[in-house]
């Protein structure tokens, strides 16, 4: 990254190269960074990154808003009521959808 940058990083823990994060903020090529996301969640007491002040960490909280939570909660009902009713759930709702097959068998056995 250009001398003076920042990083920013609210996605996933892993993504950034914490010690090289590390080394690039204390040697001045970065001027700082901001992370919610952490290869160890929570990071540990001992964490470098406490003590860096042009580091600042939150703690995994860079998606919870009040908007988020409430796409979320109406996300998680509409799934349900999908499921219950028989309707075919989106792919990206799925996690594990021979799990969810298997849970449908003894439903679709009492409707008979």
């Amino acid at each position: 990254m250009p001398k003076g940058s920042f990083v920013i990083n609210t996605a996933r823990g892993g993504l950034i190269d914490e010690v090289a994060l590390l080394e690039a903020v204390r040697s001045g090529q970065l001027a700082g960074a901001g992370l919610d996301s952490f290869a160890t969640e929570p990071p540990g007491a001992a964490h470098p990154f406490w003590a860096e002040p042009r580091i600042t960490v939150t703690p995994h909280i860079g998606g919870v808003t009040r908007e988020a939570g409430a796409r979320v909660g109406v996300e998680a009902v509409r799934g349900i009521i999908d499921i219950l009713e028989g309707r075919p759930v989106p792919p990206a709702r799925i996690v594990n959808r021979r799990l969810l097959e298997a849970s449908r068998a003894p439903l679709a056995k009492m409707e008979d």
